[in-house]
């Protein structure tokens, strides 16, 4: 199993892209199931970042939904949480240190609830020793790819050939 990259929670990475503040005052809102509030927060141009936008459009379409309230319903669906245990295969988790969707604490938690995997590896980078920084998405595909390679020759069975070139 391959986690590329490590994402723990849905919510939590769509909180991510937000202003600290910000995503507390949106947390809170959405927690009391205050739609419109929440509505209005996500909605005013000042706190709607670009980055926020896009998150939330495409996660909107993703998750099939309407609105940014019914999306945080949705997406706070998406969680790890209570059912890595269950995990017992071999799996390669990833994050880039400086990604600005993910938080590389998600791959740490992971490892910690993944306590029936047959093995657990970790895979991450730094922006100071490799460029670009982005080994667990599209930034540096290359990178990732070499990666993958890497940890699966000695966990696939059999004889199995690969090349990283």
């Amino acid at each position: 199993m391959i986690s590329l990259p490590t994402t723990y929670s849905g919510l939590d990475m769509t909180l991510k892209q937000m202003a600290p503040g910000k995503a507390q005052q949106l947390i809170s809102l959405f927690r009391a199931g205050d739609r419109q509030g929440t509505e209005a927060l996500r909605g005013r141009p000042a706190h709607a970042e670009l980055c926020v936008r896009l998150v939330r459009n495409a996660g909107m379409h993703i998750t099939g939904t309407r609105t940014p309230f019914d999306f945080l319903i949705a997406i706070a669906q998406h969680s790890l949480e209570g059912i890595l245990h269950n995990v017992k295969q071999d799996i390669l988790l990833t994050e880039g240190e400086q990604d600005h969707l993910f938080n590389v604490d998600w791959i740490y938690r992971a490892m910690r609830e993944l306590v029936c995997a047959r093995s657990v590896t970790a895979r991450g980078s730094s922006p100071r020793a490799r460029a670009p920084s982005n080994i667990a998405r599209c930034g540096n595909s290359a990178l990732a790819r070499d990666e993958i390679v890497r940890w699966l020759v000695p966990v696939l069975p059999g004889d199995v050939q690969w090349s990283t070139s």
